[in-house]
């Protein structure tokens, strides 16, 4: 399974409840994700970085799609009015 634990003991893990911490750790690790414990006052500046750090990837994704499609087509304007 992918979350690094048989499929048995998750399924008991979702159907009895009450799991312990190191079953959280290993799903979480499993789905290449990590348990933090954030106060409660900074939860807001937490979730802002979070934000930004989304915005900026979208930003970096689009700049690498314009090179690969630059890449791919070098011609592709070639004919247009502002060059």
């Amino acid at each position: 399974m992918l979350v690094g634990m048989a499929r048995q003991q998750y399924q008991r893990l979702e159907s009895a409840g009450n799991p312990q911490l190191d079953n959280f750790e290993l799903v979480a690790k499993g789905l290449k994700l990590e348990l933090m414990l954030v106060p409660q006052e900074k939860i807001q500046a937490v979730k802002a970085i979070l934000e930004e750090s989304k915005y900026i990837d979208l930003q970096m994704e689009s700049a690498q799609e314009g090179v690969n499609t630059l890449a791919e087509n070098p011609w592709q304007n070639i004919f247009s009015e502002e060059a």
